[in-house]
């Protein structure tokens, strides 16, 4: 006789909870506490606890999937994207639901198929623009949202973000503390400039305010999202801007560029020429010397926008709800 399958009753005697606790747990219903949580998921481990989630979908008429509405732009090589993408997908599971990934471009004939195909219980929206008619769009069909990023009407947009202006703030005080007058914002592509992308909009913002209020000289120019590209931005920087001694950058995928075009200018890092940015953990370690700057919150952006739209697809009148992530600054090796 095989062995009896373990319920959710044993999940819960096994936690030390109730029975409605583990619910709530695995399906995001309403906030565990992280301890709680912990024990929950132990305990199913090791009792190797399979929810029949086919099951829980048709009492509830739901599908637990959510849909991941991506970037406006078509760029498979966008590896800072695809960070974020993996981030969501792993905290959608862990709170047990299927993500589908679908493409920014087209995005009425995406959202019909999704929505009207009933595919989806919610939508994420990635790369928001300041005058993004996607928004409008999903919010006119009923279908749960949450965006990661801020329209310029937002009120009614629960959002999840990060604050750019405090993020390229930060770089400038802390080049401007070292000692530098001339610096450069290696801004994100003229395209999403020109499409009013958020992240884009605000670093060029905060960037040229900054520079009014303490004084400084300063140059912002955009760039491609690749490494050729980060090499000629070096090479335009300098010859027009030979005084620059500091770069400031919101670009990640134009980093190898960077430091490549700055070694092959024969400007040392920092000896010569300081870096800080705003990219994500992993990116920022990866070179030689390290970024110093602020480290994107990658993965608490996606699991506050998995857990926020959980949260509206369970309660659909629940108020609006709006967070903006404003991480910390962080030292290393990158500025002198």
């Amino acid at each position: 006789m095989s062995a009896r399958r373990a319920t959710i009753r044993d999940v819960a005697d096994r936690a030390g909870v109730t029975i409605s606790t583990v619910s709530y747990a695995l399906s995001g219903k309403r906030s565990v506490p992280a301890d709680v949580r912990l024990r929950i998921r132990r305990a199913v481990e090791e009792l190797d606890y399979q929810p029949n989630a086919s099951a829980r979908a048709l009492r509830q008429q739901a599908t637990r999937t959510i849909g991941l509405l991506g970037p406006a732009h078509d760029d498979p090589h966008d590896a800072p994207h695809l960070e974020l993408t993996n981030m969501i997908v792993q905290a959608a599971t862990a709170a047990d639901y299927d993500l589908l990934v679908a493409p920014g471009t087209d995005s009425d004939r995406v959202v019909d198929r999704l929505v009207r195909g009933r595919r989806v219980d919610g939508l994420i929206l990635m790369d928001v623009r300041r005058h993004d008619p996607r928004v409008d769009r999903i919010q006119a069909t009923g279908v749960p949202l949450v965006s990661m990023g801020r329209p310029e009407k937002n009120s009614t947009v629960p959002l999840v973000d990060v604050d750019y202006v405090h993020m390229v703030r930060a770089c400038v005080a802390h080049l401007a503390q070292l000692g530098h007058r001339e610096m450069a914002l290696m801004n994100k592509s003229a395209a999403t400039l020109r499409d009013g992308f958020g992240p884009s909009c605000d670093a060029l913002d905060s960037f040229e305010e900054a520079m009014g209020d303490l004084g400084l000289r300063g140059w912002a120019s955009c760039c491609d999202h690749d490494a050729g590209a980060g090499e000629r931005w070096v090479t335009e920087t300098l010859a027009a801007h030979p005084g620059v001694s500091a770069v400031v950058t919101v670009n990640e995928a134009a980093l190898p560029g960077l430091y490549r075009g700055l070694t092959g200018a024969g400007r040392s890092v920092p000896g010569d020429m300081s870096l800080t940015g705003v990219a994500s953990k992993r990116w920022a370690t990866a070179f030689t010397p390290e970024l110093t700057g602020t480290d994107l919150p990658v993965g608490q952006q996606a699991t506050e926008v998995v857990r926020m739209l959980i949260d509206r697809i369970n309660d659909p009148a629940m108020p609006v709800s709006q967070l903006l992530l404003k991480p910390g600054f962080t030292l290393r090796r990158s500025t002198a």
